[in-house]
């Protein structure tokens, strides 16, 4: 139950983060908090989750914890690292390749969660078997 709790709890501040662009405007132009404080924070939030969740999140499943980490890291990619490259190659196009690697990320993930989910709910349904 922890592991759902937690696990929604950091899905949740990533969507708000990400639907009102809190690390990019909210907290620099509005709380003075600058942007790199607060993408510290989201990584030593992220890197503690991994840390206490270790064991339930490198399983059989991890393969799909594996796909959503690599797109979302492509989708940081193409937004810091490759921005200029991007840009330059694709135009404004640069915003949708982006987008497409954070949803795909996305997907993974809840692919992921649901995966977790079913397992729990499989686990603590009595057999009804003779």
């Amino acid at each position: 139950m922890r592991f759902h709790l937690y696990s929604s709890g950091l899905t949740g501040y990533l969507g708000f983060d990400d639907q009102f662009e809190f690390h990019e405007v909210l907290a620099p132009d509005v709380l003075h908090v600058p942007q790199l404080a607060v993408m510290a924070g989201i990584m030593a939030a992220a890197a503690l989750y991994a840390w206490a969740w270790r064991e339930r999140l490198f399983t059989r499943q991890g393969a799909l914890l594996g796909a959503s980490l690599c797109f979302l890291a492509a989708s940081i990619a193409s937004d810091t690292v490759f921005e200029k490259l991007i840009h330059a190659s694709v135009g404004q196009w640069a915003y949708f390749v982006e987008d497409a690697f954070k949803w795909i990320g996305i997907c993974f993930w809840a692919a992921f969660c649901v995966v977790q989910c079913a397992r729990d709910v499989l686990r603590s349904t009595p057999s009804t078997a003779p």
